[in-house]
């Protein structure tokens, strides 16, 4: 299970039971843009892992659903690991490929004012064996 299958289990069950938010606020003190989060799937808004974690326990409590949430929430920082490894390697590819290309401007511009110092040269010997 993740957290969309469990966000729409919960959203079920206090439907089926005819519960409101307001009264779920009243009886848990959770509030009601906590309760949306989780049964909109928005749990990115939460402001921190341990904060949605403990707001997610004390809900499932309350609509007396058990689920595992501790296995969940690993499952969840695995995919996350994964994501930050693959952005860490995007980055790193990144930079290689801008220091490539700095180094790849810096050696047109050496070509240029070598070119350039070769033809001015060139010129002035020129004038001088005339």
């Amino acid at each position: 299970m993740d957290l969309t299958s469990l966000s729409k289990i919960i959203k079920n069950e206090r439907e089926k039971r005819e519960i409101s938010f307001e009264k779920i606020h009243q009886e848990t003190k959770i509030p009601i843009k906590f309760l949306k989060y989780i049964e909109d799937d928005k749990w990115e808004n939460f402001p921190s892992d341990a904060h949605k974690k403990a707001v997610l326990k004390k809900y499932l409590n309350y609509l007396k659903i058990e689920v595992g949430i501790d296995n969940l929430f690993k499952k969840e920082e695995e995919v996350d690991k994964e994501n930050d490894v693959e952005k860490r390697d995007v980055e790193s590819s990144e930079r290689e490929e801008k220091k490539l290309n700095r180094k790849v401007c810096f050696v047109i511009i050496l070509f240029v004012v070598f070119l350039t110092l070769f033809f001015i040269a060139n010129h002035y010997i020129e004038v001088i064996l005339k």
